[in-house]
């Protein structure tokens, strides 16, 4: 598959990472010195590329809600379910950040395609927020976390 153009756009709860991919035509000199020929300058090969264009932390998916709520005796948490909304609508404000930080990426790039890799858990919910237009253009969704993967070997799992 050429992926020249395409946008791969990878990330979880924790942090958006977005790479730009280009064919590129490089000369492999090195080749040229097994060639007897004395003006040959080398092998015109092609290469894929991934570039980071986009790279952010999402701060506030690190620390839980109890470290960030105290009841009126200051004691840290609440019991009373209060906790669990507000780990949902927290949950739910940084996937519509992620959202809005995808659809930026993709309008600013104009890519042919683009691909996203997000974990299983919250997938369908990311895959939801995303503005119609932007999904229009999106070729392969992976439900898997591969921030952690080597950008060399990321074109692979979308091939």
């Amino acid at each position: 598959m050429n992926f020249n153009g395409h946008i791969i756009v990878v990330g979880d709860l924790g942090q958006l990472k977005a790479y730009r991919i280009s064919n590129i035509k490089r000369v492999d000199r090195h080749e040229s010195m097994q060639v007897s020929h004395a003006q040959h300058r080398g092998t015109e090969k092609e290469s894929t590329v991934a570039e980071l264009i986009f790279d952010i932390d999402y701060i506030a998916a690190h620390s839980r809600i109890s470290e960030q709520m105290s009841d009126k005796a200051g004691r840290l948490g609440n019991s009373s379910g209060e906790s669990h909304n507000a780990e949902i609508e927290k949950k739910n404000s940084i996937l519509k950040q992620i959202s809005n930080d995808i659809a930026s990426i993709i309008k600013k790039e104009s890519p042919p395609q683009w691909h996203l890799a997000f974990p299983k858990a919250d997938n369908n919910k990311l895959n939801e927020k995303l503005d119609s237009q932007i999904k229009k253009i999106l070729k392969k969704n992976i439900p898997a976390d591969l921030t952690k993967i080597d950008k060399s070997k990321l074109l692979s799992h979308f091939e």
